[in-house]
């Protein structure tokens, strides 16, 4: 009689055990039923607007633009830029970030007016109140029109400077150009990297289209290169700038880390702008 009850229990037990088992599978097979769409729906809103992820244009007019109004608005096969011609000689491309436009970019002006060389400021297509949606395609676009510009010009010493996504077209001019100097400002080795950082349960490797590759764009560059990096940079960490400042095979390069800036105020610290000085100062 002991046996059979120690059984029921034992066979009470088995049965309470299963229906908790049932409870919990039937929570699982409803939770993959509500977050399997969902996390398709938004790797599909991932994919199909990463313009609107890795893009924001000020839509102010290139033409209105009042801070370079002692620059020439130049238009050179669709590509517009901002250009001051003070040498026949050097210049300086200037490719800006991912937020504002060229417009917005007056500090760097004040560094440049330091020197003797020309400075292109150059604008991307969908910004400045441009029609088009911006992307890495017609950016690289805009660098082939822009270095086409300054072969024509004849420039003998070019130093192309880029900050933030910006060191993405400006890695690229210096792939294809005839670069002296290149200066990189809070960069990236590969925005893919940055990407899966920020969204690790997606396959960014296989969604990504705008994939800005600066080590590869650098692989076979051997000229100066100098980059500036926020030691608390949240947007592009330091640790990006020190990849690949590691990967570059050039003749001389320079890492400068500034102590305690992140991405937004780094021109406002004094090492930035006494190493973009010193960088881009004219040649004796």
């Amino acid at each position: 009689m002991k046996q059979k009850t120690k059984k029921q229990k034992n066979t009470k037990l088995l049965d309470r055990i299963n229906r908790q088992a049932e409870k919990i599978k039937r929570l699982l097979v409803i939770l993959v039923l509500v977050i399997t769409p969902i996390y398709v729906l938004f790797a599909a809103f991932l994919y199909f607007n990463q313009a609107n992820f890795f893009y924001y244009p000020d839509k102010r007019d290139f033409e209105k633009c009042d801070s370079f109004k002692d620059y020439q608005k130049t238009n050179s096969n669709g590509t517009r830029m901002y250009y001051q011609e003070k040498s026949k000689e050097e210049v300086i491309v200037f490719y800006h970030g991912n937020v504002g436009s060229a417009c917005d970019r007056t500090h760097l002006k004040r560094i440049f007016k330091g020197t003797n060389k020309s400075v292109i400021f150059v604008e991307y297509a969908g910004y400045a109140d441009d029609p088009k949606i911006p992307s890495k395609e017609l950016i690289f676009q805009d660098v082939f029109n822009v270095n086409t510009f300054v072969r024509e010009k004849s420039f003998k010493n070019i130093t192309v400077v880029g900050e933030s996504i910006g060191t993405g077209p400006a890695s690229f001019h210096a792939k294809i150009g005839q670069v002296e100097k290149l200066l990189l400002v809070a960069p990236f080795g590969k925005i893919e990297d940055v990407a899966k950082g920020r969204y690790p349960i997606f396959p960014i490797s296989i969604m990504i289209k705008e994939d800005y590759d600066n080590v590869k764009a650098l692989e076979n560059y051997r000229g100066k290169v100098l980059i500036i990096s926020g030691s608390e940079d949240k947007v592009l960490p330091a640790r990006f700038s020190e990849e690949l400042f590691e990967k570059l095979n050039v003749r001389e390069k320079e890492h400068v880390s500034v102590f305690g800036a992140v991405h937004n105020d780094l021109f406002s610290f004094p090492e930035t702008i006494e190493g973009i000085e010193e960088f881009i100062k004219d040649e004796e």
